[in-house]
C-alpha cells in the first residue's frame, strides 16, 4: 500500500537534505575563519540548521516516513 503522505514526505526529505548542506557549509565556514565573531556566528547558524533538520525529521516520522 502506498503512503498517502508520500509527496509531503518527499518534499520534507528534500528540505532536510538542503538544510543539512547548509549546516555543513556554516560549519566549514566556522572552521576556516580566523575571526572569532564570525566563528561564533557561523557556529550558531549551523546549530540552528541542525535544529531545523530535527524538526523536519520529526514531521516526516509523523507522516509515517523515514527521514
Amino acid at each position: 500500500m502506498t503512503n498517502p503522505n508520500a509527496h509531503d514526505i518527499k518534499v520534507l526529505n528534500g528540505l532536510i537534505e538542503t538544510t543539512l548542506d547548509s549546516a555543513d557549509g556554516y560549519r566549514e565556514a566556522a572552521d576556516q575563519t580566523q575571526d572569532p565573531h564570525y566563528r561564533t556566528l557561523f557556529e550558531r547558524r549551523a546549530g540552528e540548521r541542525r535544529q531545523v533538520v530535527e524538526d523536519l525529521s520529526a514531521a516526516v516520522r509523523g507522516l509515517g516516513g523515514d527521514p
